[in-house]
């Protein structure tokens, strides 16, 4: 399933996202819904790259703690 390589990859490249080893695509989505993630992630690879990402205080999901 792509959807677990890319939770895995995204694990290894951030930290633990809290996802199951085999998410279902809304626990997959819903970890990538708020863009934090992503962000996060993409500032990993390119550091500094999205200058300021926020933490939406609404969703307090594990996913959206740096």
């Amino acid at each position: 399933m792509r959807r677990c390589e890319a939770a895995g990859w995204l694990e290894s490249i951030r930290r633990p996202l809290g996802l199951s080893p085999q998410p279902a695509e809304k626990e997959f989505t819903s970890c990538l819904g708020s863009g934090i993630v992503l962000c996060n992630v993409i500032n990993k690879i390119q550091p500094g790259a999205v200058p300021k990402v926020v933490a939406a205080q609404s969703v307090g999901t594990a996913w959206d703690i740096q």
